[in-house]
């Protein structure tokens, strides 16, 4: 079996702690904005995650679309 030259867990956690580094000091109205601009800046993933925040607002239950979503908010 050939050696894996990438590290797809390193990779994930690299990027994890650098979003957390960006993040660090920012207020929570900060880190929502910026949440939402980053996914703005994908077509795709703008469009579902406005719909789901317009679900969420109606009362309905969702899935969270974005996983650890919730550790940049």
């Amino acid at each position: 079996m050939k050696p894996k030259s990438f590290d797809c867990i390193k990779m994930k956690r690299d990027i994890h702690k650098r979003m957390l580094q960006e993040i660090q000091g920012l207020s929570r109205e900060e880190r929502l904005a910026k949440l939402e601009r980053e996914i703005d800046a994908y077509p795709i993933l703008a469009r579902i995650w406005h719909r789901a925040q317009r679900v969420k607002h109606l009362g309905k239950k969702i899935c969270c679309l974005v996983p650890n979503a919730v550790n940049l908010v």
